[in-house]
């Protein structure tokens, strides 16, 4: 499989590589990145960076993934990590669009890329269920579902420091 990377900067180049089955193990396939094109003493480490091989490790995974047909869950972890806000936008987008074939769960403490996806899920019509953990003074709390207060909207806020404000009143007589 070859994947062009294109740098979306004004002037910049593109960079062709491919994708070698390396080897497989028990529904486990493993790749090798290589540069198309390249001499020997190219390596892929010395001439990509961290955010380029992350976007050719997704495009890979989003590709082999695509064409199984299990349906089995999808799982992330901080999936953007390193990405460009671009990259991160294409992400988002085919997480939401993976979601409409199956379950996709993601972990992220990322929240201008938990933003994008909560953009991306409306953009296709799906309402993430989303839970958080939290802490407060030090304690760890029962996970929430209206995601932390950056993320909230107006409502939600307002729900938050009302059922806050009867949890006080309620401290307060006791």
């Amino acid at each position: 499989a070859f994947i062009a990377l294109t740098s979306r900067a004004p002037g910049s180049h593109s960079l062709t590589v491919e994708l070698r089955r390396k080897q497989g193990h028990r529904g486990i396939t493993y790749h090798e990145i290589s540069l198309v094109g390249a001499t020997r003493e190219a390596s892929v480490a010395a001439t990509m960076s961290d955010g380029e091989r992350q976007a050719i490790a997704l495009a890979a995974f989003f590709a082999e993934s695509s064409q199984s047909p299990v349906l089995a869950p999808l799982v992330f972890d901080d999936p953007v990590t390193s990405l460009d806000h671009l990259n991160r936008e294409y992400v988002a987008n085919r997480i939401a669009t993976e979601s409409e074939r199956r379950q996709v769960i993601v972990f992220t403490h990322d929240l201008p890329f938990l933003a994008d996806l909560k953009s991306a899920m409306d953009g296709v019509g799906i309402e993430p269920s989303m839970m958080y953990i939290r802490r407060e003074n030090g304690v760890a709390l029962p996970p929430g579902t209206d995601g932390p207060w950056e993320t909230m909207s107006i409502e939600k806020r307002i729900r938050f420091l009302r059922a806050r404000a009867q949890e006080a009143n309620s401290t307060q007589r006791d």
